[in-house]
């Protein structure tokens, strides 16, 4: 999918597989602090959502170059939907990946919010099921969120809940400065499986911080399990450049 904005040079490609979404019905006073400039929460009939999502990182290149050890990996992140001159977008609290360099990198160049957390991810699949379970180590305590469904991919109407908590074209977030950053991301509409089962103990207040342990009590709005597809990020742009599109 694409948004209509010049998508720049692509910086990085993946395939972004077996994602699992944990989504929040929250108070969207709670986000409004981290909403860049220009910025306005994005509401899907009248509520605001927060989502964990649990995926895989697969044949990772940047500028079109694998790096070596860091191809396939798990990322676990914590994000939230908004808006900018009415394109739609999400604005990532913390994502936690099991690799130090990339979290360094996506600190240091992108002011991103990566950080590094010891994880794994664990696909099975049969031809009636698919089950995916992502387990993250921190601080002595163990994080997990499993999910089973049938394996029965279908989408999602345009107007669900689930599309609109998977499908975003934008990325947005802040430079160091303080302006409003946004990125391209294109992607095909994602498929979800039929959920059978759903478990998960997530220490949200020691992995993404305090004001989110409300969190561990929270009754899931939303569970979903994507399919995934083949992913191109593209050159983030400051607001400034992209006024007008």
């Amino acid at each position: 999918m694409f948004d209509g904005v010049a998508q720049g040079k692509e910086f990085l490609s993946a395939k972004w597989t077996d994602l699992i979404l944990v989504s929040y019905e929250v108070d969207p006073e709670i986000l409004k602090p981290f909403l860049p400039e220009d910025a306005e929460i994005d509401f899907f009939e009248g509520k605001a959502y927060m989502s964990l999502v649990a995926f895989q990182f697969k044949q990772t290149r940047v500028y079109k170059f694998p790096i070596p050890f860091h191809i396939n990996f798990p990322e676990v992140n914590l994000r939230f939907y908004a808006k900018v001159n009415g394109k739609r977008g999400a604005i990532f609290l913390r994502e936690l990946v099991p690799l130090r360099l990339v979290s360094l990198v996506a600190r240091m160049v992108y002011n991103e919010p990566y950080y590094y957390c010891e994880m794994s991810g664990e696909i099975t699949e049969s031809p009636s099921t698919i089950s995916g379970k992502y387990s993250l180590k921190n601080h002595g305590q163990t994080s997990f969120v499993r999910v089973l469904a049938k394996n029965e991919p279908f989408t999602p109407p345009a107007t669900s809940l689930e599309h609109f908590l998977k499908e975003h074209c934008r990325g947005y977030g802040r430079t160091k400065t303080g302006e409003t950053l946004v990125y391209n991301v294109a992607h095909q509409v994602w498929r979800v499986f039929p959920i059978i089962e759903f478990e998960q103990n997530i220490h949200y207040g020691e992995l993404y911080g305090v004001k989110w342990k409300f969190l561990e009590d929270a009754r899931p709005a939303n569970v979903a399990f994507a399919e995934g597809s083949k992913v191109h990020v593209f050159n983030p742009k400051q607001l400034l450049s992209l006024h007008g599109t």
